[in-house]
């Protein structure tokens, strides 16, 4: 099969063979810049947070996207779809209750490890 030259994009300069595209320093140093503040955020929030937070996070971006797709650029959405991305709402609410409740739950020890504390001092 031969390969049809006026497909392929225009090189800038005159060498037979070689496509040359243009570097754009700029925009490399804004990838750079947006790859690393990306890096960096995801490196403080598991530190302040968990992996697993993380994890749930991705779920919420990966519906917000999916509502993107299907909102804006018309996507389908399929019935196994929906219910795919259901479990997983449960899954994140299950999650979020859960560490609302060992939350609470550590919230009151320590309040009655206070009380035991004072009334035992005098």
């Amino acid at each position: 099969m031969k390969l049809d030259r006026r497909l392929l994009p225009r090189s800038s300069s005159h060498c037979k063979g070689h496509f040359q595209f243009p570097f754009r320093f700029r925009h490399f140093l804004d990838q750079f810049a947006l790859c690393f503040a990306l890096n960096l955020v995801v490196f403080l929030l598991v530190g302040k947070t968990s992996a697993l937070t993380m994890n749930v996070a991705r779920v919420v971006n990966d519906w917000l996207l999916i509502a993107f797709l299907w909102s804006v650029i018309k996507d389908t959405v399929t019935l196994i779809n929906l219910f795919g991305y259901g479990l997983a709402f449960l899954g994140v609410m299950y999650y979020n209750h859960s560490k609302l409740q060992a939350l609470k739950a550590k919230e009151a020890q320590k309040k009655a490890q206070q009380a035991d504390e004072e009334s035992g001092g005098y």
